[in-house]
């Protein structure tokens, strides 16, 4: 008989325990979608629930979404995979050849497959062109980071693409940020593309550590819901220690290597339920 253990299944914290839509609420709502109830705490019920943001809003599940047209929560702050977490590595970038200019650069994609050009500034190093989406605000704190994460000094501005027209705010912001960050040449402001061109694009969408823990958190709270008990503390049969690897990749992110499919996770357990949750 499975044992109901009232205590989070991450933290064992017998108090403050919440409800956790298992698989992230941003997907929407379906028939048949379980709550598990009980089994987690606010505290990490916060926790797991940033990881369900940055599921949503980076990597293919963010594109196909784009593409799609859906936007999420109505409660929730509208947010461009396409300009989020622009320091960290994860934002969704389609590049691309530009129809009018003899350069890549990179497009925002709209439902149905329509792209429009991103708000970025476009840097040239010896033959190499360098890409960079500019966020909304603090553009000048923003380039003076990249450049120097990318080790830039003084680089040439082949072009920048932002504001409706020129010279209304937008389009001023950029341009005051950028001469503050360069000496070299001339900056160019290109007009954006004219519409009926078909333009190739691609996207190096990469699988996260936060994809991974995400997937991880769905495995492991779908696996709890189910089974109606924590499997934490109350695991089957040559289960034993399948749980706690799930829960210490939830928390602390994979620390196994990388197999070659995209960065999957590859669990070292031998056990059968291991190498199927991950």
């Amino acid at each position: 008989m499975a044992i109901i253990d009232p205590r989070c299944i991450y933290c064992g914290r017998p108090d403050d325990l919440t409800r956790d839509h298992y698989v992230p609420r941003a997907f929407g709502t379906f028939r048949g979608c379980q709550v598990l109830g009980g089994k987690l705490c606010g505290t990490c019920n916060e926790l797991t629930g940033k990881l369900d943001e940055a599921f949503v809003r980076t990597g293919p599940n963010a594109l196909f979404r784009a593409i799609a047209g859906v936007h999420g929560r109505s409660s929730h702050t509208p947010l461009s995979p396409f300009y989020y977490g622009l320091m960290s590595g994860e934002t969704v970038k389609v590049l691309g050849k530009h129809p009018e200019y003899p350069f890549d650069v990179l497009w925002e994609v709209q439902p149905g497959l329509v792209t429009r050009e991103l708000r970025q500034v476009i840097f040239r190093l010896d033959s190499e062109f360098i890409q960079l989406p500019l966020p909304g605000e603090n553009i000048l704190r923003y380039l003076r980071e990249a450049i120097r994460q990318y080790g830039l000094e003084g680089p040439e501005v082949v072009a920048f693409f932002g504001g409706e027209q020129q010279g209304d705010a937008e389009y001023v912001a950029i341009l005051e940020a950028i001469k503050a960050v360069t000496e070299n040449g001339k900056i160019v402001s290109v007009k954006k593309g004219a519409s009926g061109h078909v333009v190739p694009v691609s996207s190096a969408l990469d699988i996260t550590r936060r994809h991974q823990r995400t997937v991880t958190k769905v495995t492991a709270e779908e696996k709890t819901g189910t089974r109606s008990s924590c499997p934490g503390f109350a695991p089957p049969p040559g289960h034993v220690t399948s749980f706690p690897i799930l829960v210490e990749v939830v928390l602390l992110g994979p620390r196994y290597p990388r197999n070659d499919y995209g960065g999957v996770l590859r669990c070292p357990s031998a056990e059968p339920f291991g190498r199927e949750m991950l």
